[in-house]
Order: C-alpha cells, then structure tokens, then sequence
C-alpha cells in the first residue's frame, strides 16, 4: 500500500508553553511520509528558539511573520503543504499515538472518503487528562442545527477536497472550522473513526476561553452566510428558523457563562420567538427564570438606571434606557 505524504499546519502565535508538546506529537508520530508546517505570526515569547531547536530533527518547515490571524495563518499553510493529506492542530494540542497513520490508511482504504475524524480528549494546561470528547456519525442536520461534534484537530482532508470546496474563511476568527464542515459535508460524506486521535487543551490563554459570547456572535454570522449560499439540502434549508433559534440559544448560553444575562435573556427571547417547539425545557426555565430577574431588578430600580449593552438584542430598542 503506497503511503501518500501527510502535511501537519500548525498556526502559531505566542504559544511557547505549548508548542513544543505539539511539535513532539508529531514528530512522534508512526506515519513514516510526514511533514509538519508552522505558520507563526512574529511570535515574541520564546517560540523561535523552540522552533530552531527542532529545525533538522524531522520534517519541519515553518516561517514566522505577521498574518491576518489564525485563519489566514492556516491557509498559507495548507498552501505552503506538499501532502496529498492535510490535517491541522494547533498550537497548543497534541497528536495521539498513531494518531496520523489511523487517518491515513482509512483515507487510503476508502478512497471514496474524502476526509475523517475521531474523538478527542479534553486535557488541561498540565497535560492532566480531563475527560473523553467522543464524536458521532456524520449527520449534517445534526451539524447544522444541534451542536458542532466535530473535534477540530481529529480532522484529516484529501487536498483535493480543500482545493475544491475552498479553504478557511478569513473573516471568522473562532467558528472557521464549524463553516469549513458544513461546506465539506454539503458535499461529501467523511468517515467516522471511533478513537481518540487528538487532545484538545484547555487553558486560561485559550482564545475560545477568552471569548465566550463572541463565539455566539460569530456563530450566528456564520450560520447566516451559510443560508445565504444556498447549499444545504432542501430539507434542512426549510427549517431555517428552527437553525436560527438554535444558534441564537447557543449565544444565549454563551452570553450566561459570561454573567452577561440581559444579553443572554434577549438571545433566548429570540431563539424562543423563531422556533419555540424547538427549545428544550432547560432552555425554557432558563428564559423564564431570566425574565424573572429581569423584572425584579426593573421594580428594585425605580430611577431606571438598568443599563442594556445592546438593547437591539432584545427588542428594546425602541425604549431609552437613562436615568430620569
């Protein structure tokens, strides 16, 4: 069985702590046709000592100058890539043991498959284990209106499939993988490994712990260019407001982990006013529940001094919020 090459990109920014854990997890690796490509973005901390350090000890290329973010970083990489097999971890996760060859010689083996992933583990900035991240089946409308189960880096692509379909989107800085497997799946099936292939960290500095709520914004972006594309099955596409109510629910969440909960009340609202049979009843109970505060804080502040951020999100945006 011939063994194509396997491109590894690795954007990089300020991520000494980590990255030398993920450049081990993938020179340790068993696939014998391998190269490993880091874009870093003018790193200051310490990074490019490492990086030197592990210049001849396998197959490594990388740069290091100023991007336009994590996305553009990627995609000058998969450019950059040699291989007709593409994945992508970054900087602050890790391979698995024969985590690549897995991948490969499944893509090998069905080479109707186009591209496949797995489970993940879920580690923290210690390298302590903290739980099993399993993933599912492929199901699009599952993808698209319920959660994103899809392990980022667990992911592996025939290049061909990334020239075709087209590859990061630049302008989405934390939903970028979630609006590259929609469009990959609206066109072809990935295969389904039940194994754990990569671990995800979770840190402090992580850029998806740093901007919780964002997500949701960005979420709801993403969602919407996908409507506009016209490339969901007709199935799925009929149920738009019943995928908007969706994401507007998870921005909801996002905002309550923030303690941002007039926001959150609002995204609920909405996500209850687009598609309310599609609202779990924790959702439900977490709207009522809101709205209750909500009220409570109104009566407790008879000078209207309740301040709302963003009084669109509600629907407020019609009333002036202002001390009389």
């Amino acid at each position: 069985m011939s063994q194509p090459l396997v491109s590894i990109v690795t954007p990089s920014l300020n991520q000494a702590n980590f990255i030398e854990d993920t450049i081990l997890s993938v020179k340790e690796q068993d696939y014998p046709n391998l190269e490993h490509v880091i874009i870093d973005g003018g790193s200051t901390d310490g990074t490019l000592d490492i990086l030197h350090h592990y210049d001849t000890a396998y197959n490594l290329r990388w740069v290091s100058e100023r991007d336009q973010g994590q996305s553009h970083a990627i995609n000058k990489g998969i450019e950059m890539a040699h291989g007709q097999i593409i994945g992508w971890i970054n900087s602050d996760d890790t391979y698995l043991e024969n985590a690549v060859s897995t991948a490969a010689n499944y893509l090998i083996s069905n080479p109707k498959t186009l591209w496949v992933y797995g489970d993940a583990y879920w580690i923290d900035e210690d390298n302590s284990f903290i739980r099993k991240w399993p993933s599912q089946i492929f199901n699009l409308e599952t993808l698209v209106i319920n959660r994103q189960f899809i392990i980022q880096p667990t992911v592996f692509y025939k290049k061909t499939i990334l020239d075709e379909v087209g590859y990061l989107d630049i302008n989405l800085h934390l939903t970028m993988d979630f609006d590259l497997f929609i469009r990959l799946g609206c066109e072809y099936q990935p295969g389904y490994i039940s194994r754990a292939l990569a671990t995800r960290r979770i840190h402090s500095l992580a850029k998806t712990n740093d901007r919780t709520s964002y997500f949701g914004k960005e979420g709801i972006q993403t969602i919407n260019k996908i409507l506009q594309m016209n490339i969901l099955p007709e199935e799925i596409s009929a149920k738009k407001n019943r995928v908007l109510s969706s994401h507007q629910a998870r921005w909801g969440k996002a905002c309550l982990i923030n303690k941002e909960y007039i926001e959150a009340y609002g995204h609920f609202l909405k996500a209850f006013y687009l598609s309310p049979c599609s609202l779990t009843r924790k959702v439900l109970r977490i709207l009522i529940e809101l709205f209750r505060k909500f009220i409570l804080r109104l009566l407790a502040d008879p000078e209207n001094q309740v301040r709302i951020t963003n009084p669109r999100v509600i629907g407020f945006d019609k009333i002036t919020w202002f001390r009389k």
